[in-house]
């Protein structure tokens, strides 16, 4: 009998990139019908963000990944590859920032057997026929990676009911109303990254913009910093700060919300992709890098940018 295959992947960052790296794992274990293995150890040192996505219901052949489960030869071709990719990738990025070398970079590697991208852009997925194991490093920013299966994803990205209970309260009432939830990303990492960072007036004129089509909407305010939204935002209405939930409560209680705006973060867009309203309004910043050729693969459809 053959070795079924693993999809093993290297699992990183907070949990909008959790959902990410899950979402593409997905569409593979569709093509494959293998299972998922979750390789967690890159949280032992990072302690920035927690790991989350055990919350989710998931499927049940998703699993947790340790080294005796490939040989040594195995682990060592997937260090040594992840490796070998960012020093190519790093040299495609100084000679140009067109996505041609980066698609050809994705193929090769996928040849055999390495799914690897932490580029901006998306690339369709080639077909793998190795019998080996296959890997899974990178971001995968992009709806068009998960996209033939994205209603098994709405099906399987829901918190597990018993990590909700504190929540329950806040959740009827975003369902009740015309809630309208606005991500401001506003800490010191924000500030500091390659993202494009947009001024006040963003979130002004994307309420401004809603209210227009949606009567009597109620706000509610996510952030990475809700003093400093509290100091720095006037919403000429009263608003509600989700405080003191977790980021598995946070991005549930966003996604049962009816309209978004949201900030240029995984996180947030994650919480309007996972709303199933029909009639959702999105909005996202008209930019989402300060590279105005890069991000532009991550809208997904019907996103008005602004």
């Amino acid at each position: 009998m053959s070795k079924k295959k693993k999809i093993i992947i290297r699992v990183m960052g907070g949990l909008g990139n959790q959902l990410f790296q899950y979402a593409y794992a997905r569409y593979l274990q569709e093509l494959y019908n293998a299972d998922i293995y979750l390789d967690l150890r890159g949280y032992q040192n990072y302690k920035v963000r927690e790991f989350s996505l055990n919350k989710f219901q998931l499927n049940d052949r998703v699993n947790i990944f340790s080294e005796a489960m490939v040989t040594r030869n195995d682990r060592y071709r997937y260090g040594l590859t992840r490796r070998i990719y960012h020093i190519v990738q790093f040299m495609i990025k100084k000679i140009t920032r067109k996505n041609k070398m980066g698609t050809l970079l994705f193929h090769l590697m996928a040849k055999g057997g390495y799914f690897y991208n932490f580029d901006v852009f998306y690339y369709p997925t080639p077909k793998y026929s190795g019998k080996k194991d296959i890997f899974v490093y990178g971001y995968f920013q992009s709806p068009f990676y998960f996209e033939a299966v994205k209603e098994v994803l709405l099906n399987e990205l829901v918190v597990k009911k018993d990590f909700l209970s504190k929540t329950q309260n806040i959740v009827e009432e975003v369902m009740s109303v015309n809630s309208v939830a606005v991500s401001i990303r506003c800490g010191e990492d924000y500030l500091n990254s390659n993202l494009n960072v947009f001024s006040e007036r963003y979130f002004y004129e994307g309420i401004d913009y809603i209210k227009k089509r949606v009567n009597n909407i109620k706000i509610y305010i996510f952030s990475d910093d809700i003093n400093k939204c509290k100091n720095l935002f006037s919403f000429g209405q009263e608003v509600t700060y989700i405080e003191g939930v977790s980021d598995y409560e946070g991005i549930t209680i966003m996604s049962k919300c009816k309209h978004f705006i949201i900030s240029n973060s995984s996180f947030s867009w994650f919480g309007a992709y996972l709303s199933n309203y029909e009639e959702k309004i999105v909005i996202a910043p008209e930019k989402w890098y300060k590279n105005k050729k890069e991000g532009e693969d991550i809208y997904f459809p019907n996103m008005i940018r602004m």
